[in-house]
């Protein structure tokens, strides 16, 4: 919301939208929502959960009904609550400093992290999202274990995964790969799920693929002619390309170097 108004009163229409998208898309609906799936069984929850996914919906609504009035407008009226007949007489949001809840941002961090490491091993090994997997945890933080602990339930939700062990001391097994997280160490089990030895040339022949266009796109970069004379956006276009390769490598070499 703060970020929203103020890119409208700069005038910066285009960020305010993307703002608004951003949150709409890639926190509400991927995260949101699939994490109210579960407390919307729970009939101490449901309510409570109801209660709020409206609220941020409306909300949601009434910051996007800039740039989608017909959209907003015909969603509105669907609502089962709403303090105005139309959304154009709605009071548009408003940034409250109070709301900010960090502790609770942290702990939601250290959840997506966990799903999403999860998932990126999945997709890095062709596991398709229902491949069933048990999941080892370490993490040195008490604390860290606890919360985890009591989120179990989301985590094999949204990971799509049977179960997951929290250890303070394990080290890794034959046939494991690990993911390094900012709060502890995905271990996951691919012993007859994958071909380890076709996943390595798979892996070694994209490596060496990407290495090719990262000598390519550095031959580029160094030469002046290409840097003074060619349009800017194509320039900006190489740079994001080359750190984007960069990146990609880095995770084949510590996969390469997990399955061997």
């Amino acid at each position: 919301i703060k970020i929203t108004r103020e890119k409208l009163e700069e005038f910066e229409f285009d960020q305010a939208a993307m703002q608004v998208y951003h949150f709409f898309w890639d926190k509400f609906c991927d995260w949101y929502l699939e994490i109210s799936k579960i407390y919307l069984k729970d009939p101490n929850y449901r309510k409570s959960t109801q209660r709020v996914l409206l609220e941020v919906l409306k909300n949601s609504l009434k910051l996007l009904h800039p740039f989608i009035p017909f959209i907003t407008e015909e969603i509105w009226q669907y609502l089962p609550e709403r303090e105005t007949e139309h959304i154009i007489i709605a009071k548009y949001p408003l940034f409250e400093e109070k709301l900010i809840n960090e502790e609770a941002e942290k702990w939601v961090k250290v959840l997506q992290e966990l799903i999403v490491g999860i998932r990126s091993i999945k997709a890095e090994y062709n596991l398709t999202l229902k491949t069933d997997l048990s999941v080892t945890f370490r993490s040195f933080n008490k604390e860290i274990l606890d919360f985890i602990k009591n989120q179990k339930e989301p985590i094999k939700f949204l990971a799509k995964i049977s179960d997951i062990e929290l250890r303070n001391n394990y080290e890794k097994k034959k046939g494991e790969v690990s993911l390094v997280l900012p709060e502890g160490e995905i271990f996951i089990n691919l012993e007859g799920l994958i071909d380890i030895e076709k996943e390595i040339k798979r892996l070694e022949k994209e490596k060496e693929k990407i290495e090719k266009k990262i000598a390519q796109i550095e031959k580029k970069l160094e030469n002046k002619e290409f840097l003074e004379k060619a349009p800017r956006e194509i320039v900006e276009k190489e740079k994001i390309s080359y750190n984007d390769l960069k990146e990609r490598l880095e995770k084949i070499i510590h996969y390469l170097s997990e399955l061997k």
